[in-house]
This record gives C-alpha cells, sequence and structure tokens, in this order.
C-alpha cells in the first residue's frame, strides 16, 4: 500500500507538471499568436494608409497637370489679346487710322478676354484641389511619427478625427462664391472697385 501511495504521489506530481506545462506552452502561444495579430494588423494599417496617400498624392498630380493646361490656354488668350490690343494702338498714332476696323479689334478683345477670365478660374479650382490632395497625403504620411509620443487614448482620438475629416468630407471647404471675374465688364469693374478702396 505504501509503494503504491508512493507510485501514485508520483504520477499526479507527474500530471500536474505536465497539466501546468501544457498550460505555461498554451499561454505562451497565445501570446505569440496575439503578438502576431497586433503585428499584422499594424502592418495592414501601414499598407492601407500609404495606399491612400498615394492615392492622394496620384490625384494631386492629376489635377496639377490640369492646372497648368488651362493655365497655359488661359495665357496664351492672354497674349493674343495684348497682340491685338498692341496693334490697334500703333495704328491709331498713324494717319490713316480706321475707327471700324479699331473697334472691330476691341470687340475681338473682349470676347477673347471671356474664355480667358473662365479658363484662369478653373485653373485656380484645380489648383486648390492639388493642394488639398497633397495636404491630405502629407497628413496621412506623418500622423503616425508625430503621434508615436502621445498616449494610446489621445492618439487614438486623434485618427479618429483625421479618419473623419478625410472620409466623412469634414475637410471638403463649403463651396465658396467665385471672385474670379467671368467678362470684361467684370473685370473693369473690380478694378474700379479695387482701385477706390485703395483710395479710401
Amino acid at each position: 500500500m505504501s509503494d503504491l501511495s508512493t507510485r501514485s504521489e508520483k504520477i499526479r506530481d507527474y500530471i500536474d507538471n505536465t497539466i501546468s506545462e501544457t498550460n505555461e506552452i498554451y499561454n505562451k502561444g497565445i501570446e505569440n499568436l496575439q503578438s502576431k495579430e497586433e503585428r499584422a494588423q499594424e502592418l495592414l494599417e501601414l499598407i492601407s494608409r500609404d495606399s491612400i496617400s498615394g492615392s492622394y498624392q496620384q490625384s494631386a498630380a492629376e489635377e496639377k497637370k490640369t492646372a497648368d493646361w488651362l493655365r497655359a490656354l488661359s495665357l496664351g488668350f492672354m497674349v493674343f489679346m495684348t497682340i491685338i490690343m498692341a496693334v490697334s494702338l500703333w495704328d491709331s498714332v498713324s494717319p490713316d487710322f480706321n475707327w471700324q476696323s479699331a473697334m472691330f479689334r476691341v470687340a475681338i478683345v473682349m470676347i477673347l478676354s471671356i474664355p480667358a477670365a473662365y479658363l484662369a478660374k478653373e485653373s485656380s479650382k484645380h489648383r486648390e484641389l492639388q493642394n488639398s490632395h497633397h495636404r491630405v497625403s502629407l497628413e496621412l504620411k506623418s500622423v503616425d511619427p508625430y503621434l508615436s509620443s502621445l498616449p494610446n487614448d489621445k492618439r487614438v482620438l486623434i485618427k479618429e478625427k483625421l479618419a473623419e475629416r478625410i472620409f466623412m468630407g469634414g475637410d471638403a471647404k463649403e463651396t465658396r462664391r467665385d471672385q474670379t471675374p467671368i467678362n470684361t465688364h467684370e473685370i473693369v469693374t473690380s478694378l474700379i472697385k479695387k482701385l477706390d478702396s485703395e483710395k479710401s
């Protein structure tokens, strides 16, 4: 009986040790899985952030191309208008000056001012979109280095606000009224108002 009792104690100790080791291995495996899951989550967040940031960069590059192209067209119209006006001024000092020809050139300049102003306004809109996309891309890239020194709760709060502003349209500016004149009459009126404000 004493021998059986000793053997049963040894068996019980062996089973307890085996269960303890098994629990320890299990807990280490759970911790390892949790750390790998956290790392995978961080990598996924990093990849998605870089992907979104790259998309904004690409959009900014496309907006820049459109803005540059529209600005070049607007400048082309303005150069053409300047040439017509210079020719008209040159003809005005000649002895055989023709009023009808001069008025026709002035009318052409006034007509050309409409697409020139419109293209300049559209170029400005695309330039604003380009700057907005660049800003969002920069914020997405710099948010993690900036938040690394902050406590976890503040990090989560700032990320939530940033995500809400970017993805829920909080970053979109209200559509403001365009101040760019669209025709010659509005251009002249704007210039007169500006001169009056400067005098006062």
